[in-house]
């Protein structure tokens, strides 16, 4: 059975925009879960891809890496 998530990706931290995507997406789609964890628009994001890495070897210690670890734990609680 297909189950359906929403994560927020690419957040803009700091903006209106950042704060209201989630609520927006919650009354859009009610019945669909979207996950507590955020994906922020970071730099160590866009370093890693350029050197061709995951960012959590890129720059474990980073918000980014926390970040997908966070989302990580929340999928597979939700697993």
């Amino acid at each position: 059975r297909l189950r359906v998530r929403f994560v927020l990706n690419r957040v803009l931290v700091g903006t209106v925009l950042g704060r209201t995507a989630r609520g927006a997406l919650e009354a859009a789609y009610p019945e669909v879960r979207v996950y507590r964890a955020e994906l922020a628009q970071r730099i160590a994001h866009a370093e890693a891809a350029a050197a061709l890495l995951p960012v959590l070897e890129y720059a474990p210690h980073s918000l980014a890496a926390e970040e997908i670890r966070e989302l990580a734990r929340e999928v597979r609680v939700d697993a």
